[in-house]
């Protein structure tokens, strides 16, 4: 159960008011304080900070910080799988696996880098970390598929190896950014990563 670290309490909502603030901003501004601090960093003040609105508008859209939370949550899980599927099903030409493999590879590095705050939070809250786990499950699945198409499964491993490679290819996106050189900036550090994942054409 995601719980509250606010006590905040709604404030009446009058007649004819409308919100200054729409629920797509409250939720992407609440996303920005949790990749920043997690979940003890995401507060209702701070964020209407954050906005230079009033607490007053946020009670339109949320009933308080915990309803706010799991809008994070589901409109994360949501984007992250349409995301995927996109990713998979797009137009454009046929590509060799290894293209398909560096491009799926390329989308999800920045994605992975900014969710350090996200798995935070998973590592104290159930419910987040059952919806963490079901989008890590299916990127994973994804990724063994492509490694697989690329001919580095390995013969007679039944997909062990591309199973392996996927793991190893996820926690490097994920903790490389960690790892970041002096002066090198985000960019430079995933085609590092994505050069040593991905030889040849």
């Amino acid at each position: 159960m995601i719980k509250s670290q606010d006590a905040d309490t709604p404030e009446r909502r009058r007649p004819g008011r409308k919100p200054t603030v729409s629920r797509e901003a409250w939720l992407e501004g609440a996303w920005a304080l949790l990749a920043e601090g997690g979940d003890e960093g995401l507060r209702v003040e701070v964020l209407a900070r954050r906005l230079s609105i009033t607490k007053g508008s946020f009670y339109w859209h949320f009933a308080d910080r915990e309803a706010l939370l799991q809008a994070v949550l589901d409109a994360w899980e949501k984007r992250e799988s349409e995301g995927l599927t996109a990713q998979l099903h797009g137009g454009g030409e046929k590509q060799k696996p290894k293209a398909q493999l560096r491009a799926l590879l390329a989308w999800l590095a920045p994605r992975l880098g900014g969710e350090a705050g996200l798995r935070l939070w998973a590592r104290r809250d159930k419910a987040c970390a059952k919806v963490v786990a079901t989008i890590d499950a299916q990127r994973l699945s994804v990724l063994e598929k492509a490694f697989a198409a690329t001919g580095s499964g390995g013969k007679g491993s039944g997909g062990k190896e591309s199973a392996a490679r996927a793991r190893l290819a996820y926690a490097l996106l994920l903790t490389d950014p960690f790892l970041q050189t002096p002066g090198e900036t985000a960019e430079a550090a995933e085609e590092r990563a994505l050069k040593l994942l991905v030889k040849g054409k």
